[in-house]
């Protein structure tokens, strides 16, 4: 009978119901046939999605715009999500701050809207896990703490590395702002740069290291806490050394080795420091460098293994690297399974179990009359 209707009558009835707030399916039949409307109208509406044949149409094209405002929502905190990860944007809201926190220390999270309308996010294991069942809920915990030691050794590693880094760079760094080929920083943390370039312009040696929170600090060698730690001997030579070593280079009057090599890195604008053998008390001059100011302890990674030996873990494992969102799923074989954060991702996790209906547009509706 709806198969007989011309696609004309049939775009018009639809669009005649589209305007109607107070139309039922009934209506909608009779103006369309004028027999067997009830049901026609039942058999329609549950092709769209077993809903009950006397449900108006406005009612689905409502659920239609709660569903599309919704999914807006999700598009925007997965942007801004986004940034947040790419250091774009600074977290300002609760919800960016939590989102903030859960990248930053390798925890799963989740996005979703509250019942004002608000997005919210949450670490995972706080969060409404009402959707999984016990067994999945189960597997859930498990593999979270399984990730929050695995994401504590990448993080001690990364920061191993970080700061590696940060030692490695510094003496090309205060080298490069000394010859003018880069721009000095307004400042910089315990004003290393400043203080390196300084002395190293006075031809004076340095030592560059980590304070306690991990950022670059560089002081005068002669007032090293490290020297202290020496026999007397060998700090009384040590002291000599480096009190006369910027006047003898500015001077031009090096005759021992040690000299020699203190003056060609000082006047190669590269920083430089001065050592004592602990077994012949000679003197030497060190450039600055990675592999002679690192510490023992830096050199390699607390964590050889962090325990990424499952699908899942290794999946968790880059994603806690790249400093991603993620959260954990159940997928269809009941296997636990990570999935990154993106609009997509927070749609679906937040979708209620049938959406069928909510899922048809108006083009849809329109189309079954054709």
């Amino acid at each position: 009978m709806v198969n007989s209707i011309s696609s004309n009558i049939a775009a018009s009835g639809a669009m005649n119901l589209l305007r109607s707030n107070n139309s039922d399916s009934g209506d909608l039949f009779n103006n369309l046939a004028g027999t067997n409307a009830a049901a026609a109208g039942d058999a329609l509406f549950q092709a769209l999605g077993g809903k009950s044949g006397r449900q108006s149409i406005n009612g689905i094209l409502q659920e239609q715009k709660i569903t599309s405002t919704k999914n807006g929502i999700y598009v925007n905190m997965a942007q801004r999500i986004e940034y947040i990860q790419q250091d774009k944007l600074t977290p300002s809201s609760d919800w960016e701050k939590i989102a903030g926190y859960a990248m930053k220390t390798g925890r799963p999270m989740v996005g979703f809207i509250d019942a004002d309308g608000l997005p919210q996010v949450q670490l995972q294991a706080e969060s409404d896990l009402s959707k999984f069942n016990p067994q999945q809920l189960r597997k859930l915990f498990e593999s979270m703490d399984e990730i929050a030691v695995m994401a504590h050794k990448i993080q001690a590693n990364a920061t191993n590395d970080e700061w590696v880094k940060k030692l490695a760079g510094a003496a090309t760094n205060i080298t490069l702002v000394a010859s003018y080929v880069i721009p000095p920083q307004a400042t910089t943390p315990n004003n290393w740069e400043q203080e390196g370039v300084l002395l190293l312009n006075n031809k004076q040696p340095m030592k560059v290291a980590l304070d306690t929170k991990g950022d670059l600090k560089v002081v005068d060698q002669a007032f090293d806490p490290e020297i202290n730690n020496l026999p007397y001997n060998q700090q009384r030579l040590l002291r000599e050394a480096i009190s006369g070593i910027a006047e003898t280079i500015q001077n031009g009057t090096a005759l021992y080795e040690w000299e020699l090599q203190a003056t060609s890195f000082a006047n190669n604008k590269i920083p430089y420091f001065l050592e004592i053998d602990p077994y012949t008390n000679v003197i030497s001059a060190k450039e600055v460098k990675a592999d002679t100011i690192t510490p023992a302890f830096l050199k390699t990674p607390p964590y050889a293994d962090v325990g990424d030996d499952t699908p899942l873990m290794e999946s968790v494992a880059e994603l806690i690297k790249a400093g991603k969102p993620y959260f954990l799923d159940v997928d269809s074989t009941g296997a636990i399974v990570a999935k990154e954060v993106n609009a997509q991702s927070l749609i679906k996790y937040n979708a209620p179990s049938n959406t069928q209906a909510s899922s048809l547009d108006v083009g849809a509706i329109v189309s079954l009359f054709a």
